[in-house]
């Protein structure tokens, strides 16, 4: 028997290291826990902890090589001092339990479960406090973390380093959480889900096919083509020679006024492209606009590239073999950002039409329907590589033109081809036939209480082994067995703490059963990560403790030779293969463990149920007793920084991403900020004549003017440019072609609010009612300015570059300075006065800056590069208005021709 007096040591030194497993245990949770969001903000704070816990996030493995070294160190020290104190008090059977059964109550409450709980409620003010001496701990152990990195190296498989790039998916998820917790409004996270989508969707999904174009031969008269357009309700009709494949020109209707003094409509196509530069040299672009082309691949954020260098709303799409596919406007693009938009001459199709909802699982689709938008409105997985539209997918699946009635079934989704029009599938029945659903949870094997029985009726049997090597096998076994289990429980707990529950949301909200199954566990994170610490030291303890009897059963009365083999075999055994390399593998794939591991976690967390429930309410009134303040991170500024963060890592655009920070502004904005002011209108009196207003218009390129009665801020409606042009009268005013049905907005309304009304308001009224023109009042009432449905849009995607050129955004230059718009494009600076300003993805003066600053700059700022200085004249909220750039390496160039 030992002597009582010899415990004080033994219990000082025990307390000592139960304060460092805290120490240890917490870090590791608090590291692992913190979100890219907590991580980037103390990236850019100057302090010494901040700095510190950068530092181990930048080199992952070393803070788990230390958490580790020091957790297990400090753990099985522990445990083989008070195996060895009660072993040697009660003897081996008795010893060994009540061990095991303090070991785990101590460890786990205040080693473990406490500390973690604490640092998952807190990982941020966790970790501050920490960081700096765990790394000064580090670099003692650095020599020990480059000898486990080498020997980890050769045993891990390859490919599991840590990864933390930011997906698109991720993303989404966070914007559906967002919208759940009301940080997000349905119409943003709608409109940013959308955005997400243009890397995706190739111009061909979204074209005009060649079979449903507008077009007109170049032989065929101006005055025909006209009517063809007033016809077909369209402004804008594709020129072609021999073949819809020789495309020459764009018609554009709005420009006829540009040519009144000129006999043009009796002209053909052909011959007004032949004599335009003798008759008008200045304006000869006009009218039959040169077409630009662009691949049927192209993505479709590309395209609002195209438009905005193009100077062009509309571009011909063509295939590999150079053959016109289609056609794209950047109407086609914008509806899909923000949905179908209408102006007073689209015959308007609503989605519902083309899907029709006939009750029990049964839709009546058209074949025009594309493929994404049926996806996206009947949650289906219908592959988008097949084809663009319903009725191609269908002819994909039959690899011929099918025949009415037809059908075919693809895992749960029926296709009943239900009208054929020539080759064309017109509508289809879609059924859905339901899943088949059903798995048996697995049960947890509670091996470890045989095992201990085993091990101690071993101990305890009045057999006389032949050698002591022989003694100890059984006990090694029981052992290695043991920390088998360990290292599930510990890697774990890490994919626990680690997982990235947005991925695996974004995996759940498109049906994936397992990540369902995944995040079910999150519901409960304390009692999930109480089960695994529970798991991870009854194992770690249990095979301690068999260790223990392995090294009585060689040297039964020497217990500090005990502790010291055991100490010294157990850790780096434990330290290799129960922490750090399951750890490792199961941080690099946290969300595949995570859904793979579901009935093994959800067995264990039912086999443990009762101890976990009663150690989950102690270590949370433990925890709660320490004070410190709920964590939590705005939602929309997490968004912000993913975002950029996934510009950086190339998983979005950089259109993308401005679109993004954008939509997000829009609650701040006010019709107000972004009307046009009353000063700025170019209106026209009522009763002015049809002669003067096309005068107007030919120098203006706007399609629609207000028209006042006595003063311009008594409104009284708008006229339509192509009102005027299709009518063919030169005779009379204006006035009956005054589109009366106005809209009136406060100019305080919310922009994105009033974008959403103002859609749903165009989208419901006739197209000879329609007004895409709205005026803004104050308070009192009166007209302060007028805003677009292009100028709201404009909010979101950028500027919107007019299609009528000519017009030059160079204010002024003299030899060193230059004064330009900031929509000036880099490419024209850079060809006329040779400035070699980088290219980069931005097109204009105000892009370039605004990439340079990571925002708007304010007036009377300056932005210095090698040869150049910006000096910032004018800008607001949404870009820079005006700028000055000044040479500091002497004169400019003369203007290069």
């Amino acid at each position: 028997m030992m002597d009582i007096s010899s415990f004080l040591p033994h219990l000082i030194g025990l307390a000592l290291l139960l304060g460092l497993s805290a120490f240890f245990s917490g870090s590791e949770t608090a590291m692992f826990s913190l979100t890219k969001l907590q991580v980037q903000r103390l990236r850019e704070k100057a302090d010494g902890a901040s700095r510190a816990v950068v530092r181990f996030y930048q080199d992952l493995r070393r803070l788990l090589v230390t958490v580790l070294i020091g957790n297990n160190l400090v753990n099985i020290a522990f445990s083989s001092i008070t195996g060895s104190l009660f072993i040697g008090l009660m003897g081996s059977t008795k010893g060994v339990t009540v061990a095991v059964i303090f070991n785990l109550l101590m460890l786990l409450t205040f080693g473990e479960i406490t500390p973690k709980v604490y640092a998952l409620k807190h990982p941020q003010r966790f970790a501050l406090k920490t960081a700096r001496p765990l790394w000064l701990i580090s670099i003692f152990l650095f020599p020990a973390y480059w000898i486990l990195k080498l020997i980890t190296d050769l045993i891990m498989p390859k490919g599991m380093e840590f990864n933390d790039t930011v997906t698109p998916d991720e993303i989404k998820a966070l914007l559906s959480a967002g919208a759940e917790e009301g940080e997000f409004e349905e119409r943003e996270r709608e409109l940013i889900q959308l955005i997400f989508e243009l890397r995706d969707i190739e111009a061909h999904e979204i074209m005009i096919p060649r079979t449903d174009m507008i077009c007109a031969q170049s032989t065929e008269r101006i005055g025909d083509i006209l009517n063809k357009a007033k016809e077909h309700g369209v402004s804008r009709v594709p020129i072609y020679r021999e073949s819809l494949d020789d495309i020459c020109g764009i018609f554009y209707a709005k420009d006829l006024p540009i040519w009144r003094g000129f006999d043009v409509m009796d002209m053909t196509a052909e011959f007004f492209m032949t004599v335009r530069e003798e008759l008008l040299v200045d304006r000869s672009d006009t009218l039959i606009r040169r077409p630009h082309f662009v691949p049927e691949s192209r993505r479709v954020s590309e395209l609002l590239r195209d438009f905005s260098r193009f100077k062009t709303h509309m571009v011909i799409l063509v295939d590999e073999y150079g053959g016109t596919s289609g056609l794209v406007t950047l109407e086609d693009v914008i509806e899909e950002i923000v949905g179908d938009i209408v102006d007073e001459y689209d015959e308007y199709r609503p989605q519902r039409e083309m899907i029709k909802d006939l009750g029990g699982n049964r839709y009546e689709v058209s074949g025009r329907t594309p493929v994404r938008l049926i996806n996206r409105t009947l949650s289906l997985k219908l592959d988008e590589e097949a084809a663009d539209t319903m009725g191609g997918y269908v002819i994909s699946l039959l690899g011929r033109i099918p025949k009415a009635g037809e059908v075919v079934e693809i895992e749960d989704l029926r296709i009943e081809v239900e009208k054929i029009e020539g080759m064309r599938v017109e509508t289809v029945i879609l059924s859905k036939l339901g899943g088949k659903k059903g798995k048996t949870m697995g049960i947890i094997s509670l091996l470890v209480p045989l095992l201990l029985l085993a091990s101690n009726s071993w101990a305890t049997s009045g057999s006389t082994p032949q050698s002591v090597l022989w003694r100890a096998i059984p006990f090694s076994i029981i052992a290695l067995i043991l920390v088998g289990f360990r290292a599930f429980y510990a890697g774990s707990e890490t994919a626990f703490v680690s997982a990235n529950r947005m991925r695996l949301r974004a995996l759940a909200e498109d049906g994936e059963v397992k990540a369902i199954r995944a995040l079910s566990l999150f519901s409960v994170p304390e009692e999930i990560l109480t089960m695994t610490l529970i798991g991870t030291n009854l194992m770690g303890i249990s095979a301690t403790q068999m260790a223990v009897l392995a090294a009585k059963s060689i040297r039964p009365h020497d217990i500090a030779w005990q502790s010291s083999v055991t100490t010294a075999v157990m850790t780096p055994l434990i330290l290799l293969f129960g922490e750090i390399i399951p750890k490792s593998i199961f941080r690099a794939k946290a969300n595949s463990i995570m859904m793979r591991a579901y009935l093994m976690i959800r067995g264990s967390h039912l086999a443990f149920y009762p101890v976990v429930k009663v150690f989950t309410r102690l270590s949370s009134k433990l925890a709660s007793a320490v004070k410190g303040e709920e964590e939590s991170d705005a939602r929309r500024s997490e968004l912000r920084l993913l975002t950029s963060m996934g510009e950086q890592e190339g998983v979005i655009l950089p259109r993308q991403r401005q679109m993004i920070h954008s939509v997000l502004d829009l609650h701040r904005k006010t019709v107000g900020q972004v009307m046009v002011p009353l000063v700025e209108m170019i209106s026209l009196r009522k009763g002015t004549s049809i002669s003067d207003f096309l005068d107007m218009a030919a120098r203006y390129p706007y399609s629609r003017y207000p028209i006042y009665r006595r003063r311009i801020d008594d409104i009284v409606g708008i006229v339509h440019v192509l009102d005027v042009i299709y009518s063919g009268d030169d005779e009379g005013t204006i006035d009956r072609f005054i589109r009366r049905d106005l809209t009136f907005v406060p100019e305080l309304k919310r922009v994105d609010t009033f974008l959403r009304e103002f859609q749903h308001k165009l989208l419901n009224t006739p197209k000879d009612r329609r007004n895409p023109m709205a005026f803004v009042v104050d308070e009192y009432g009166g007209v302060v300015g007028l805003v677009t449905i292009e100028d709201l849009i404009e909010e979101i995607i950028g500027n919107i570059q007019s299609e009528r050129g000519g017009q030059s955004h160079l204010i002024s230059m003299d030899e060193r300075n230059i004064i330009c718009d900031g929509r000036m494009e880099i490419e024209e600076l850079n060809m006329r006065f040779n400035l070699q300003i980088p290219e980069g993805n931005y097109e204009t003066v105000a892009g370039y800056l605004i990439s340079l600053r990571d925002g708007v700059p304010r007036p009377g700022e300056v932005i210095d590069t090698d040869t150049l200085r910006f000096i910032i004249l004018n800008s607001d909220e949404r870009t820079i208005r005006k700028v000055k750039i000044v040479n500091k390496t002497g004169r400019f160039p003369e203007e290069l021709t």
